[in-house]
């Protein structure tokens, strides 16, 4: 579903809002983006990369 279909669903919230209450369930694993047909290979190299860095040593928190 598109944002601003969802938005027209929901009567008075305004769209930073829905936004915001999106934002928040996507942290918290409540709901997801689908993306058609992406291609998985750039992400997974970077989270392979990410990984090995930190098992070597290396600072999570900003680091890039």
């Amino acid at each position: 579903m598109k944002i601003a279909n969802l938005h027209k669903t929901v009567p008075g919230m305004t769209m930073p809002s829905l936004l915001q209450s999106l934002t928040l369930l996507a942290h918290g694993g409540a709901v997801g983006f689908y993306v058609p047909d992406a291609d998985l290979v750039p992400a997974v190299a970077f989270n392979h990369a990410l990984a090995e860095r930190v098992a070597c040593g290396a600072s999570y928190m900003n680091s890039f």
